[in-house]
């Protein structure tokens, strides 16, 4: 039992995906007058472009810190999209380890094999946060409430080939 096993697995490192801050309208009061989604915003601090916002329990200090004004849509003018660049940020990075350990019992007398498969995705149990809301303003801005992957997810497989 204890010899004769099988063991294969893929781990994943990747930088961080970018995102970009949008406004949900291009000027206060007006709405989406030229009818063009995703208007960025203005940004107030250039020091914190190219910043990874990966953790939900300090996003909301880097983006939305209370106190201080960090993004602007004030200045915007009608059908204008703001000077914050395209892809400014960086959420989570991958860090993700898939395992799989297999031992195959072979029976002789009739060329029977009776295999056993343990797999675990997401092995290290590592979350990988989705990235936060990036509508400003908005309710969930700044906040990361929901992750990309699942937990540690374990599958048993019993074969018999015959």
């Amino acid at each position: 039992l204890l010899g004769d096993w099988t063991v294969s697995g893929m781990t994943a490192f990747r930088s961080g995906m970018w995102f970009t801050i949008r406004t949900s309208s291009d000027a206060p009061g007006f709405g989406n007058v030229d009818g063009r989604g995703a208007d960025r915003v203005n940004i107030l601090e250039p020091d914190l472009l190219g910043s990874t916002i990966d953790n939900p329990d300090t996003s909301l200090d880097i983006l939305a810190p209370k106190g201080r004004e960090l993004f602007d849509t004030v200045e915007i003018e009608d059908g204008g999209l703001g000077d914050i660049p395209r892809m400014a940020f960086r959420a989570d990075p991958v860090n993700n380890t898939n395992l799989a350990l297999t031992k195959s019992f072979t029976f002789s007398a009739k060329e029977q094999i009776l295999q056993f498969r343990a797999e675990f995705q997401n092995f290290l149990n590592h979350p990988l946060f989705a990235p936060p809301g990036d509508v400003f303003p908005s309710d969930v801005f700044g906040k990361i409430v929901d992750t990309q992957n699942k937990g540690r997810v374990m599958q048993f497989t019993l074969r018999w080939s015959f």
